[in-house]
């Protein structure tokens, strides 16, 4: 298999977050586009979807955001879609729709780090400020073909002017807003065979491959070639047995892991980290209960087994998922100082067949996840 490898330019890179946004990506027949500060042209892909309309309304559920659902008929196919709001139908109407912004640092082996939260160029003002300050979120005027659709943030001017029948008769004050807050700056460490950083007209400029952002796992075939792949997100969590931070800060992850888990219905496996040498706590238990009690498959792995002897780990293995009253073979042994457990991991998480039969024992309505400590 052929790898397209490509160059993303990263001036300031910075990751907007918005709740409940769905990107759809059509190939066009179009000019292919060049840059006049790195050598090569971009490719892209469309990757494969998951159903998001029911993962915006769960999502959106999860908040208390309003919804409405209708449709449209455009030569002779109907279609159907689900939008943020109340329907502009229906009268006025404000909905404010919580968003994050993310800053990123994006740090290279060659020394150069690119942050958000840095002016470059001369700039007087960082790009975090720059998207704070733009009309995504603050007001502007807005009158596209010469019709005043009001002074608001740019998505809600796009949204009166989608319904402008209604919003110009029956609902004036019909508004879709966001409400941003800014969190801390996250750090992204691109490895060498992954990225570098060039000179730029201005400033250094970020080249980073896109499979570093967007892994696929291959299992290797016997002939040595590549297998069917597979795509995965991976998403660590704020650990709840070792976090560290204020306290303010701590309630805030164990009200975001509880809103994570219960409201993606794309999550496919959640994975246990546990202290193999040490064995199973009762956060870990009361992690897999929860997990369990969410109908989530769960993968537990008992980590630092090198520590124990090897005439020891069988034990210790049998030990762990009696305490978490899980089946041993679904509590995997891992070492990264002797290298064992990893094909087995992988081979938990791309497991399609695991993950659609799921863990289902021991179903419980209310349960709260572990407390963050």
């Amino acid at each position: 298999m052929i790898r397209k490898n490509f160059r993303i330019l990263i001036c300031l890179f910075l990751l907007v977050a918005v709740f409940a946004t769905a990107v759809i990506a059509q190939q066009r027949q179009r000019p292919i586009p060049t840059s006049r500060y790195v050598n090569g042209v971009p490719f892209f892909m469309v990757l494969p979807r998951a159903n998001a309309q029911s993962g915006l309304q769960a999502n959106a559920a999860t908040a208390n955001i309003p919804m409405w659902s209708s449709s449209f008929t455009f030569q002779g196919t109907t279609f159907p879609f689900t939008m943020i709001g109340t329907n502009p139908a229906s009268g006025s109407a404000t909905t404010v729709v919580p968003v994050v912004i993310i800053p990123l640092r994006v740090t290279f082996s060659n020394g150069t780090s690119l942050s958000a939260n840095s002016a470059v160029c001369n700039d007087t003002q960082t790009s975090v400020q720059r998207v704070q300050n733009s009309p995504i979120f603050q007001n502007a005027s807005f009158v596209p073909g010469g019709t005043n659709v009001g002074t608001t943030q740019y998505e809600d001017a796009y949204q009166r002017a989608n319904f402008w029948s209604s919003v110009s008769t029956t609902s004036p004050n019909y508004h879709v807003l966001l409400n941003f807050t800014t969190a801390a700056l996250q750090t992204i460490s691109v490895p060498r065979r992954s990225g570098t950083s060039v000179a730029g007209p201005c400033a250094r400029i970020g080249e980073v491959d896109i499979n570093f952002f967007d892994a696929r796992v291959a299992e290797r075939t016997r002939s040595g070639g590549r297998g069917p792949e597979h795509a995965l997100r991976l998403v660590d969590l704020p650990g709840y047995g070792f976090a560290s931070g204020p306290r303010e800060e701590r309630e805030q992850w164990k009200a975001m892991i509880e809103r994570y888990l219960t409201g993606r219905d794309t999550l496919g496996a959640l994975v246990v980290i546990v202290d193999g040498a040490l064995g199973a706590q009762p956060s870990d238990v009361e992690m897999v209960r929860w997990g369990q009690s969410l109908r989530k498959r769960i993968v537990v792995v008992a980590t630092k087994l090198d520590k124990l002897a090897r005439s020891r780990r069988a034990a210790q293995l049998k030990k762990v998922a009696a305490t978490l009253g899980v089946p041993q073979g679904q509590v995997i042994g891992f070492s990264a100082k002797e290298k064992f457990g990893i094909d087995e991991l992988w081979r938990a998480l791309v497991s399609r067949e695991a993950a659609a039969a799921g863990d289902l024992a021991s179903p419980a309505a209310n349960r709260k996840p572990p407390a963050v400590r």
